[in-house]
């Protein structure tokens, strides 16, 4: 006799299957989208004479691999004495100023596989040295540092040789400042502040930067890391430590323009004040926004040259940029013609109409998350992280680090818009206009 064949599943079974089944695909496509980045550990400690050091290490890196160390100052170029005085002292410090020597620095350093540059801001200043970590080369190069950078020799020769750089930008650049923080204080009201440089202001200069160290950022693996300790103690000896400012300077609250007479339009120069930067979304944003506001400029042929400067150290975080003009026939329309009498605010209009559409955006985070991913292993990446990003204070840069996977994952068109709109506010523009 036969039996009924009795369904291998319930109907109740396989309708919460049809439910089930879904939900685990978008699980399984929600979480695939999210990549993984690298996340250093931080150890910190004092030298001798009291300043902080900030150590990154990843258990990737070998001890053969790059190292970085930045010196950070809390002196910059709203503190000089005379126009362009810091950049000048570090620009001299790195020519041939080891005693007993022709020779750059660079070029000395070109043999043990190491480089040194230098970045001057409104409010801080650093040197950034590149190592290679093969023992037979990082301890020469700490020997190198230790000889040099307590008592370097700005020889006359040099100097006499030396052309003093075009001020002109210095001076814009200071006039933005003083529009966009009217409340900074700086030298620019003194009589003295626009005459040339000697070789005495150089020596005091670097004599002043050796009080004002704020720390010291090492990043990478050492096989003997109290060995590096005691190089660091020694080449640091010389040095002061100061608190990095923390009083913040209030911005403008309005727009201004300045210009001289002419119709055509050469030169501009404009400054926006921005928030103390603590997120990483905030940094993403900034980057983005940079990004496509030169892609911008360069793809409607608006500019023969243009620079942007994010400068995010307290107590005066801006951004600064700086056009020169192409000739009016060939921009494009869509932008006001520079060639015009009639005063307007050349980037305004630029600002509002560079704006990122959703489907760029989205087409592009991809590709940005995915560079993330490759320069979070870098040692160069998490010096620069760690000497912008959180200035002098060790628990945000830990919050940064250990936030900044979950925020780049989640980084939406929506938290973009969100976070530029708070950022970059137009009604805080100050433009500097050349004219012809």
């Amino acid at each position: 006799m036969s039996q009924a064949k009795k369904p291998l599943f319930s109907r109740p079974f396989l309708s919460a299957l049809m439910v089930i089944i879904p939900a685990m695909v978008l699980l399984l496509n929600v979480t695939s989208k999210e990549k993984h980045y690298s996340m250093p550990d931080i150890y910190t400690w004092k030298t001798s004479t009291g300043i902080p050091v900030t150590w990154l290490t990843l258990d990737e890196w070998q001890p053969q691999d790059n190292l970085e160390i930045r010196i950070l100052f809390n002196h910059g170029y709203s503190n000089d004495l005379k126009l362009s005085l810091t950049d000048a002292t570090f620009e001299l410090l790195l020519r041939d100023t080891l005693p007993l020597s022709t020779t750059s620095i660079n070029d000395r350093l070109k043999l043990l596989g190491a480089t040194i540059k230098y970045k001057v801001q409104s409010n801080r200043s650093e040197l950034a040295i590149t190592m290679d970590g093969h023992p037979s080369l990082l301890l020469p190069s700490l020997d190198f540092l230790n000889l040099w950078l307590p008592k370097p020799d700005f020889k006359q020769r040099t100097f006499s040789n030396w052309k003093h750089p075009d001020r002109q930008q210095s001076q814009i650049k200071q006039q933005l400042l003083n529009a966009t923080f009217d409340t900074l204080s700086n030298h620019t009201s003194t009589r003295s502040f626009n005459e040339s440089i000697t070789i005495e202001d150089i020596n005091n200069s670097y004599q002043e930067l050796k009080k004002h160290v704020s720390k010291i950022v090492f990043v990478g693996s050492v096989s003997n890391i109290e060995e590096f300790k005691q190089q660091i103690d020694s080449i640091s000896n010389s040095f002061s430590v100061t608190a990095p400012m923390s009083n913040r300077e209030d911005p403008t609250q309005t727009m201004s323009l300045q210009a001289n007479e002419g119709l055509n339009l050469v030169e501009s120069y404009a400054a926006v004040a921005i928030p103390q930067l603590s997120q990483p979304k905030e940094w993403f944003t900034l980057q983005f926004w940079a990004t496509y506001l030169l892609k911008e400029i360069h793809s409607d042929n608006i500019a023969n040259h243009v620079e942007l400067h994010i400068e995010a150290s307290q107590p005066a975080p801006w951004i600064w940029w700086r056009i020169m003009h192409a000739p009016n026939i060939l921009q494009s329309s869509n932008y006001p013609t520079s060639g015009s009498d009639k005063l307007s605010y050349y980037s305004k209009t630029l600002l509002e109409q560079t704006l990122l559409e959703e489907d760029v955006f989205n087409t592009t985070v991809d590709l940005f998350q995915e560079r993330m991913q490759q320069q979070s292993k870098q040692t160069k990446w998490w010096a620069n992280i760690a000497s912008n990003v959180p200035f002098g204070n060790e628990q945000a840069l830990q919050n940064w680090i250990n936030t900044y996977s979950l925020q780049l994952n989640e980084f939406s068109f929506t938290v973009y818009q969100e976070e530029l709109e708070r950022l970059i506010q137009t009604s805080r523009l100050h433009e500097v206009q050349i004219r012809q």
